[in-house]
């Protein structure tokens, strides 16, 4: 609007971002002074607002999250061309737009989090999120953990990547595969109020994938636990029960992490490149579970994991992104309680999981985006 309150039509509303590979995003206002600009990454966003015989306004340092719906509005004061008036980290916290229920995870916070890295991990710390079964410091990050709504069943749950589904196909899509945390910049995870665009009504999981940018840069996470961090609840009252001290008490065996990634410009504003790869070795004793000399039995596993993503602007109003993400699973020895660990054999039916998207956005004009998407879920199974 104008400072009388009159709609303004015909303002040149940008928004750009280093986050934007094509850096920014023009629309003009309507005949009613709205605007819409649909589409955008997440990051922090520069919003200019001119129109001639008006001064010039600036919203900087925006800060705009996955799924967020941002009501910026602006009063324009009649003044000279070169007249600007520059506002600064005044992001709006609360979506007015949209009813839906979103908790975002940013990729600074994940790696805070002292949680086992896993998408079900991190689902376990959002309110209304239920998970089978506990993840401690990830001792649970070799085997799949199924999350859901509450109210809702497991089969319910929407698993994405930049909005494209990639449930497997085990156990009607509620078991998911092993991503690699890196390769997200930030994960939504809606629980209600789920839109028209999802096919299932239960928990939405939507993953924003990391594209790299105008300047090279990486980053390198490691962790892991040994037997000797963790502490030992066995008593005389377990030993009276007939428990053993030795093998008698479930233990990490030992856990490490080790997960880098590295991004940046094939061609600056043109295309960018990002890859991530992950070693994550996870191996837990089991109780009553004993090597024939005597020593404790393993449940020993490994996940390695590799994937790359291209971004290409082909010009100022299409884009095509594509991914693949390769994971190697190994289960050496499954067994239970009681079993005999030397002659446990690797039986683990589905060591390969592929994980694939390829999409093109193109904004045909100022009023109509188009997407088209393809995404790939495969699961080798052995026999």
């Amino acid at each position: 609007t104008d400072n009388t309150g009159g709609v303004l039509p015909g303002v040149t509303v940008e928004a750009s971002s280093p986050a934007m590979i094509e850096g920014s995003r023009l629309v003009v206002t309507d005949g009613t002074g709205q605007y819409n600009i649909v589409n955008l990454r997440p990051g922090t966003f520069s919003v200019t607002f001119t129109l001639p015989g008006f001064g010039t306004q600036v919203r900087d340092e925006l800060v705009l999250a996955a799924g967020f719906a941002m009501d910026i509005d602006v009063a324009l004061s009649v003044g000279a061309l070169e007249e600007s008036v520059t506002v600064s980290g005044q992001s709006p916290v609360v979506d007015v737009q949209q009813v839906q229920r979103t908790e975002v995870l940013t990729r600074a916070v994940q790696e805070a989090l002292p949680t086992g890295r896993s998408t079900w991990s991190y689902a376990s710390l959002i309110p209304g999120v239920k998970i089978q079964k506990p993840d401690v410091g990830g001792i649970s990050g070799a085997q799949q953990n199924v999350m859901f709504g509450r109210g809702a069943e497991v089969a319910d749950t929407m698993v994405e990547i930049d909005g494209l589904m990639v449930n497997t196909l085990i156990g009607d899509g509620g078991w998911q595969g092993y991503f690699n945390p890196m390769m997200t910049a930030e994960t939504s995870y809606t629980t209600s109020g789920i839109t028209a665009e999802t096919q299932l009504g239960g928990m939405r999981i939507n993953m924003i994938p990391q594209e790299g940018g105008n300047q090279f840069s990486g980053s390198f996470f490691g962790g892991g636990t040994t037997k000797g961090m963790q502490g030992d609840n066995w008593n005389e009252r377990l030993g009276d029960l007939g428990v053993p001290e030795v093998g008698g008490i479930p233990h990490v065996e030992m856990i490490y992490d080790f997960n880098g990634s590295v991004g940046g410009p094939i061609i600056r504003d043109k295309l960018w490149f990002f890859s991530s790869a992950r070693r994550n070795v996870l191996d837990n004793k089991i109780i009553n579970s004993f090597k024939r000399d005597g020593s404790p039995g393993v449940d020993d596993n490994s996940i390695t994991s590799a994937m790359s993503r291209m971004t290409w602007q082909l010009n100022d109003r299409n884009k095509i992104s594509v991914m693949f993400d390769k994971v190697r699973k190994r289960r050496f020895h499954v067994h239970g309680s009681g079993d005999d660990w030397d002659t446990a054999s690797e039986v683990w039916t589905s060591p390969h999981y592929d994980t694939g998207t390829a999409k093109w956005t193109g904004a045909l004009s100022s009023r109509v985006l188009v997407e088209f998407g393809f995404s790939l879920v495969y699961e080798d199974w052995d026999p």
